[in-house]
């Protein structure tokens, strides 16, 4: 079942991380990354839904130093309510990624550092 682990990760990690370009362009803009739709004066939609079929997605810091997490929903007991956190470095606005997920069911470290 590893497979069917495997992929449900990484439906719910192709979800978080297409966040990251929005949350981008609203801290060089200004503004208040949100996942509300639509943006406002204020806030910038990051263009990622709180729900979907695979995750659950929660903004934990809308600074600079960003911090979003994602909750897996389904799938087998390996990854089933695990989370996916990805933060943003204030300084240098480099993304870095940590999951519970066992690594053998992440892949690469380089993309996602899982326990």
């Amino acid at each position: 079942q590893d497979y069917v682990a495997r992929t449900k990760f990484t439906a719910a990690f192709s979800e978080i991380i297409t966040g990251r370009t929005g949350f981008d362009v609203a801290i060089n803009d200004g503004l208040t990354p949100t996942l509300a739709n639509p943006s406002t004066t204020t806030t910038w939609f990051i263009g990622v839904q709180e729900e979907s079929a695979h995750s659950t997605i929660r903004l934990l810091n809308a600074t600079s130093a960003g911090q979003m997490q994602a909750t897996i929903k389904g799938g087998p007991a390996s990854v089933k309510g695990m989370t996916i956190t990805i933060f943003r470095d204030a300084a240098t606005g480099a993304w870095s990624c940590t999951s519970a997920v066992a690594q053998k069911l992440i892949g690469s470290a380089n993309e996602c550092v899982g326990s």
